[in-house]
């Protein structure tokens, strides 16, 4: 059991023995990918509560990346110039965004500069929280370009499914949703790339039932 485990109390200290076993003492990186709207954050939840992973999420990372004298702030400013930043020197995301989402050559280039910048912080996160978990999700919606997982699930969501949270959620529109799509990967490059599937388009039980079903394999 982790000293972490042990101070947080029994009963994760008992589930933190019990996966121990379950994957034959190593620690498991599993990678959560899918397209926008799928609700892979839906699943990092469930991950979080009930198994008490260590979860990453590479859009925080860009995030933290994005903060001012970062790799990634400095990046962008040369891509799309300083009308980015605010009058306090740090980055509009808004604005960034809106850039972005009109402009497709410039997306390509920052997702060029920004993508390994990502997986490089990933890398070091996984490295630093092994001695601490024993499960560690990374969600992301694009593919490193090495495998750094011991298996990777894609969230499948019907897009009709998928448009509609992201109108509640966000406030996207039609055309916006499906300009974002677009430039993701498609189902087919998510199922050659992932190792198994998470079918989202039931209840949150179906997903539980699903996610512990998919973590029982791991052993075997």
């Amino acid at each position: 059991m982790h000293e972490k485990c042990s101070k947080i109390g029994s009963y994760i200290g008992s589930f933190c023995s019990y996966w121990k076993n379950l994957v034959g003492g190593k620690v498991m990186v599993l990678g959560i990918f899918g397209g926008v709207g799928a609700g892979k954050s839906t699943v990092l939840d469930i991950l979080r509560e009930k198994y008490f992973a260590y979860i990453i999420e590479a859009d925080k990372v860009a995030h933290q990346l994005y903060q001012r004298k970062e790799a990634g702030y400095l990046a962008i400013i040369d891509i799309l110039g300083d009308s980015v930043c605010r009058e306090d020197g740090e980055l509009d995301r808004e604005k960034m965004a809106n850039i972005l989402y009109h402009h497709p050559q410039l997306l390509d280039r920052v997702n060029q500069v920004i993508h390994p910048l990502v997986w490089k912080k990933i890398e070091e996160d996984i490295a630093r929280e092994r001695k601490a978990y024993d499960l560690i999700v990374v969600e992301a919606a694009l593919f490193p370009k090495k495998k750094l997982f011991d298996v990777a699930w894609y969230v499948d969501t019907p897009q009709n499914l998928r448009c509609m949270r992201l109108k509640a959620s966000r406030g996207y529109t039609q055309e916006r949703i499906e300009s974002m799509i677009k430039r993701q990967p498609s189902k087919e490059e998510y199922m050659k790339f992932c190792d198994q599937i998470l079918y989202n388009d039931g209840s949150k039980k179906d997903l539980e039932d699903q996610i512990h079903l998919r973590l029982m394999e791991a052993k075997s």
